[in-house]
């Protein structure tokens, strides 16, 4: 490991939690190559508590359920040696459910946030041995007491001492938009996740912040994204700012716009999306049915109720019955929370065989027109054969909210493969990218010496992501059981691009990515939510 900023030589770098309080070192800890971000390999110290869901199991088990990115023989190795062990404490006493009062920690779980795989926090130790082994006062090193496997109860903790490989991101920075003195305004590039998840850390919003803005301070996302998502991110700069805005969210007093880049086929039904947009109106009585070039498109409103699975990480509708849903959209059942979105037919695309034939003649292949009050609807031959751009707004704030009721009206996002859509990600691209990956030992451009080398390999020989940089990109720990690749997934992009937050007395905006044709500006598109 690279030794510490502040520590004498030889000595090493552990993780001790706190992002803001420990931040990364931007110049050290990361590396960029061929469009993608690494993070160097770190010692880190896991320490959790066993939920209920787990009581029962022993901790070997419980792990090998909870974090599939390893296999089983590792943490059946990592128990026997000391690194995985159940500590010798009261468990923890479960706090009651319920709202918490003062906890300026709580997140607002918003339409396109998936929850956290594990809670977590850590503790900082003195060397890579600490935990496996302890000194006696003569001196001398004791092998530690290995505890046999046993059924576990709900609130013991647990400490997991490794190495962690953080997964790959694409190499497109974090940048500030706009700071107030209690707001950050900043763009969250697709990949990069909100807040440290799952094998995530310093490979996160969060921890590129602390590494390249500590003039900002400790920073507290106000909402979160999908790690595949782009577009604004709100942050706080106080506790009270905090809870503020997020109170404000949760209220529903804040407009929050996004765009997205959908199938134009009907999923059911093969129907174009202008024919889908044409019978969804809000209100039966208002507007004409498709009429050719006269069309009159109105504001589409999916109501429908969604639950969101936790564990497959997938939203669904509270009505998944097959068949022509383009006049449906509105639907109530009960067993799922209520979710509402908007959405706007912003452009099509003059490649589509049903635009061509509708609107041959070349006076007409400007505009479709709506009525009087709405933006008009724009066919553009810089747009992809097969696409439509749509404007989205959440009226509720469900996980997966705006990706599921894309798939619930017919028309999923284009290259979101969970949710109906298609692959339609350049996979030359993608391959390339993960050779890169494949290809990177976490000794790269350091200036060490070969002796160090040997030294970080010896200290974690179960390790089964070294000697590569990225979490999975060892093809050895690929073939076993239960272990886990560099994932094709986490370096795609979703067409999904948050774009404005709108309060009483404040906005932010955010520019529109690459796949949003350039020929529509940023603000025409926010305006078909009008």
């Amino acid at each position: 490991m690279a030794a510490s900023r502040g520590k004498g030589k030889g000595e090493r770098s552990f993780d001790d939690g706190d992002l803001f309080a420990s931040p990364p070192d931007l110049e050290h800890d990361y590396v960029v190559l061929d469009g993608v971000r690494l993070v160097r390999p770190y010692a880190f110290d896991f320490v959790c508590h066993v939920k209920r869901r787990q009581a029962g199991l022993d901790v070997v088990e419980a792990f090998a359920r909870e974090f599939p990115g390893r296999p089983r023989s590792y943490y059946e190795a990592a128990h026997k040696t000391g690194l995985l062990r159940v500590e010798k404490a009261a468990p923890a006493k479960n706090k009651p459910s319920g709202k918490k009062t003062g906890d300026t920690r709580k997140r607002c779980r918003t339409e396109e946030a998936e929850p956290e795989e594990a809670t977590e926090r850590t503790e900082p130790t003195a060397s890579p041995t600490a935990l496996s082994r302890r000194t006696s006062s003569d001196g001398k090193t004791n092998e530690p007491e290995i505890e046999p496997l046993r059924p576990l109860h709900a609130g013991e903790r647990i400490r997991h001492y490794l190495h962690r490989h953080e997964p790959p991101t694409l190499s497109d920075p974090v940048t500030v938009l706009a700071a107030t003195e209690s707001m950050v305004a900043v763009y969250k590039p697709a990949t990069v996740p909100v807040h440290p998840t799952g094998q995530y850390r310093k490979n996160t919003v969060l921890g590129l912040m602390a590494a390249s803005r500590p003039d900002l301070g400790r920073l507290l996302p106000v909402h979160r994204l999908d790690k595949n998502v782009s577009g604004l991110l709100l942050m706080a700069r106080d506790a009270a700012s905090a809870n503020r805005l997020r109170e404000e969210v949760q209220s529903h007093s804040v407009r929050k716009r996004y765009v997205a880049l959908v199938s134009s086929a009907h999923l059911a039904t093969g129907k174009h999306i202008l024919e889908t947009f044409a019978a969804g109106r809000e209100s039966e009585s208002e507007g004409e049915s498709f009429a050719g070039p006269s069309l009159r498109l109105e504001k589409a409103v999916v109501d429908v109720g969604l639950r969101y699975d936790p564990r497959a990480r997938l939203a669904t509708c509270a009505d998944d019955s097959e068949g022509d849903r383009s006049n449906a959209f509105s639907e109530v059942e009960n067993g799922a929370k209520d979710a509402r979105t908007a959405f706007a037919l912003v452009a099509v695309s003059a490649a589509d065989a049903f635009v061509d034939a509708t609107f041959r003649a070349p006076e007409k292949m400007s505009k479709t027109t709506s009525n009087s009050r709405r933006m008009k609807t724009s066919i553009l031959s810089s747009l992809p054969r097969g696409v439509a751009l749509v404007a989205c707004e959440p009226l509720t704030g469900r996980t997966h909210q705006i990706r599921a009721h894309l798939k619930r009206a017919g028309h999923p996002i284009a290259n979101d493969a969970r949710y109906g859509g298609e692959a339609l990600t350049d996979v030359d691209e993608t391959r390339r990218l993960l050779a890169t990956c494949r290809a990177t030992r976490g000794d790269v451009s350091r200036n060490v010496s070969d002796a160090e080398k040997k030294e970080e390999a010896s200290s974690w020989p179960l390790c089964p992501h070294c000697p590569m940089m990225a979490h999975g990109a060892n093809d050895a720990a690929e073939g076993d059981a239960g272990g886990s690749g560099a994932r094709a997934e986490d370096l795609e992009r979703l067409y999904l691009h948050c774009a404005e937050y709108r309060g009483a007395t404040w906005a932010f905006a955010c520019p529109t990515p690459s796949w949003v044709p350039e020929d529509i500006a940023d603000a025409e598109i926010l305006r078909f939510l009008d």
